[in-house]
């Protein structure tokens, strides 16, 4: 449904052709109309557009993402914090160092253990290869605590090994940051 209502020229669209002739749809009825049509009408057109967008410009994506992250950690020490952690438990997790005490006093538990922790509570179903070490409460709830040392605090809890569990690399990706509680049967 058109909005109906007289705007200047400038909110609408002019073809490419011939920039003298707008189309008749304001552009915020054809920004909603398109968001329509991407998620309700056509979601797998929509999805192959934008993956194929994002394989055509993937050196724009990853020259900006690598900025984003180097400005980001610069700038922001528990971002920073979070990543080494990370890094940390996912290199000792697959076997490429051990882990340093600071690392273990903060995961609660020596890698040998922190293995077998995952590989029992894992899906059986799932191969280990395709599996993601994933944080059920989310570190995002630590930045979004104001107060430094308290959400210093929160990373590190966070970071526990009680807080961590292999899901589907798939699951983790689609997750992304939310809280999502699963009940054991």
């Amino acid at each position: 449904k058109e909005c109906n209502v007289n705007k200047d020229i400038e909110n609408f669209y002019s073809y490419k052709k011939n920039n003298k002739i707008y189309y008749t749809k304001c552009k915020s009825c054809v920004a909603s109309y398109n968001k329509k049509y991407k998620l309700t009408i056509n979601p797998e057109a929509y999805l192959k557009s934008k993956n194929k967008h994002r394989e055509i410009h993937k050196e724009y994506y990853k020259s900006y993402n690598k900025k984003y992250q180097k400005e980001r950690r610069d700038n922001d020490p528990l971002f920073r914090l979070a990543g080494l952690l990370r890094n940390s438990i996912y290199r000792s997790f697959k076997g490429m160092n051990s882990l340093n005490e600071n690392t273990k006093s903060i995961l609660g538990i020596d890698i040998e253990n922190f293995r077998e922790y995952l590989l029992q509570n894992k899906d059986p179903d799932i191969l280990e290869s395709e599996c993601h070490i994933d944080h059920i409460i989310p570190l995002k709830v630590a930045f979004d605590i104001k107060d430094k040392k308290e959400r210093y605090q929160k990373l590190l809890e966070l970071n526990h090994y009680t807080n961590l569990r292999l899901i589907s690399a798939l699951e983790n990706l689609s997750k992304g940051s939310k809280i999502i509680k699963y009940l054991k049967v």
